[in-house]
């Protein structure tokens, strides 16, 4: 079965258990593929869809559907966006009780190891979440190489490029900290993956971890980076991105 089509039946298998097994998406409206390309589009609309299909041979996009999950706390949208860089980039794991003998990254289990705990404390993050230099140390902690960038500290043209380039290549990810207001979205701070790239419409597919409450999105690569702007509260500094691979 040729490659392309075997991403395509994964992308459809995450789409039905995803925003149209649940109730009506509190999505900001969607426009057409080749419509005006600041305009954002859900990827279960026929835009999304479009824009999905155009760009299924992304290398970052069927290992992160493969792995994908949804947060289990309101505050673990990091935790969740960590986890499923773990997995996606089979770093190894310890076998949790439940899953014995398989070895696997969970949410539960995120802050078990001492190393990962001492960078900000389960509780904390239960209570406050995570700002985007401790989502930074924690996956530094978790085995990762993790460059963070703060979005005040660049343009958007050097944003587009990091991320273009990242999303490029396999074997690293993308991890975004944005304030979901400046992409026309409801709440406050929020963490989610990064999972293509649309080059004709310079969108980004964002894969919500709060998928009850959004699904994936595609948004404006000018619309990320402003909602990267704004001061994060618990740390006094902007949001912005946190680039992952395996170490050597």
């Amino acid at each position: 079965m040729p490659r392309r089509t075997i991403r395509l039946i994964l992308v459809a298998m995450f789409m039905s258990s995803g925003c149209a097994s649940r109730a009506p998406c509190p999505a900001p409206a969607a426009s057409a593929a080749s419509g005006p390309s600041d305009a954002p589009a859900s990827l279960d609309s026929d835009a999304g869809r479009a824009l999905l299909a155009a760009n299924a041979n992304d290398p970052d996009l069927a290992p992160l559907l493969a792995h994908f999950e949804s947060q289990q706390h309101r505050a673990h949208c990091g935790v969740a966006s960590s986890v499923i860089a773990l997995n996606t980039l089979h770093v190894d794991a310890e076998s949790p009780v439940n899953l014995a003998p398989y070895r696997y990254h969970t949410q539960a289990t995120f802050f078990d190891r001492a190393e990962v705990s001492a960078v900000v404390p389960a509780e904390r993050v239960a209570e406050h979440g995570m700002t985007l230099d401790q989502l930074g140390g924690l996956l530094a902690a978790s085995g990762l190489a993790t460059t963070v960038t703060h979005g005040a500290d660049v343009d958007v043209d050097s944003f587009r490029a990091r991320i273009r380039a990242n999303l490029d290549q396999p074997g690293d990810l993308v991890l975004l900290n944005y304030h979901r207001p400046g992409v026309g979205q409801e709440g406050g701070g929020h963490i989610s993956p990064l999972a293509a790239y649309d080059e004709a419409t310079d969108r980004v597919l964002v894969l919500d971890v709060a998928r009850y409450r959004y699904p994936p999105m595609w948004f404006a690569t000018s619309r990320i980076w402003e909602a990267t702007q704004g001061i994060d509260s618990d740390s006094g500094l902007s949001r912005g991105i946190v680039e992952v691979s395996r170490r050597p």
